[in-house]
């Protein structure tokens, strides 16, 4: 068990990662999405496609299947129900956190377009998935495009949360527990833009504007490379122009002058110690220095990611308009900032009782109106 593993090799002639599992046709596959998915999804997919792997060895191993050209469309619910009972990694050894509904469904769609693959290349017959969600039009030919069917629903609808925020009080005890300058700088430009952890640790010094307060979101030039597989660049079609706030500036400045080691592709964030110094911080490294800090402040909710969330429903709530925060986010679509836009129940209650003399004639204001 756990014989594949995705590694991440080096780029090709066009400049695509290539990327590798161990099995030769997923491998195929992950090749032949380069140019047609975004380099996020594809590794996103690699690493969906090895929990299915991972099924197919414990299956092939009890004698049920010969390999994944031979899975009927019923043992897709079985691998389905496999999964649930899995572990997520995230969670600690003593309390084990299983999958969400919203992940059930991505690993089910990265399975759905594998089958999509398989068959275009004539290894299968048809598409075993029993769900027959459209797949990406680019790159099938029409003769397989997906059809509108009905759906059979494979894992429980995920239900609909708004994002979580952090609170200040969560966020000043965080910062409080910071002791670099370079750990308090990456937090701070999560909460004063909104950019994802990922563009935040590919900055590079050319990527700041310091007269007009701004930096670049873009993909890595060429022959600059990440250092690590989990350091991804931009999602596709979310490069653009970012505001920080003034002060994010002033402590950029005070961290190249006293703490910065340099870095030989003018990388921002990077090690500050230890055989790695001047190097690329690294996922694995910043996400290690979180959960450090977050057990020492007491602060166990903090999470990359929810800076974004909480940037997003603060500036709605400040009044910004919806059409600048969308290109501060760089969304694709006007219904992504939906999520942002909830209100407690306790915030309904204070706003409505603020307001409720305006709902009443003025006569009966002080009296009974007759």
């Amino acid at each position: 068990m756990g014989s594949y593993k995705l590694t991440k090799i080096k780029r090709d002639a066009d400049g695509f990662w290539v990327l590798s599992v161990g099995d030769p046709v997923v491998d195929e596959y992950l090749g032949w999405m380069a140019g047609r998915k975004s380099e996020n999804t594809r590794l996103a997919y690699g690493y969906d496609l090895l929990k299915f792997l991972d099924w197919i060895e414990t299956q092939v191993i009890s004698g049920t299947l010969h390999n994944y050209l031979s899975v009927k469309p019923f043992q897709i619910l079985q691998f389905v129900n496999w999964l649930t009972e899995q572990p997520n990694r995230r969670g600690k050894q003593d309390t084990p956190c299983q999958y969400a509904a919203a992940t059930l469904a991505r690993v089910v769609r990265a399975v759905t377009h594998f089958y999509d693959y398989l068959v275009l290349t004539e290894r299968v017959p048809t598409n075993v998935i029993p769900d027959r969600a459209l797949a990406e039009a680019r790159g099938l030919p029409g003769s397989v495009r997906r059809r509108t069917h009905q759906r059979t629903m494979l894992v429980p609808s995920a239900a609909q949360h708004p994002p979580e925020i952090l609170e200040e009080q969560e966020i000043q005890g965080f910062l409080a527990s910071l002791k670099t300058q370079r750990d308090r700088l990456l937090f701070e430009l999560l909460l004063f833009s909104g950019i994802r952890i990922s563009e935040a640790l590919n900055l590079r010094l050319p990527d700041i504007n310091f007269a007009e307060r701004s930096i670049k979101i873009q993909p890595l030039p060429e022959g600059v490379s990440q250092r690590a597989v989990n350091n991804r660049g931009p999602k596709r079609n979310s490069s653009g122009i970012v505001s920080v706030h003034p002060r994010w500036f002033a402590h950029l400045n005070e961290y190249l002058a006293s703490e910065y080691p340099g870095n030989p592709d003018d990388f921002i964030f990077v090690v500050l110690k230890g055989p790695h110094r001047g190097q690329q911080l690294t996922y694995k490294g910043c996400y290690a220095i979180i959960a450090y800090h977050r057990q020492r402040a007491g602060t166990p909710r903090i999470r990359p990611h929810r800076a974004r969330h909480t940037f997003a429903t603060r500036a709605l709530r400040a009044g910004i308009r919806r059409e600048v925060l969308k290109k501060q986010l760089r969304h694709v679509s006007d219904k992504s900032l939906d999520a942002y836009a909830w209100v407690s129940e306790q915030e309904l209650l204070c706003e409505l009782e603020d307001i409720q003399d305006v709902f009443l004639p003025s006569s009966s204001v002080g009296g009974h109106s007759r």
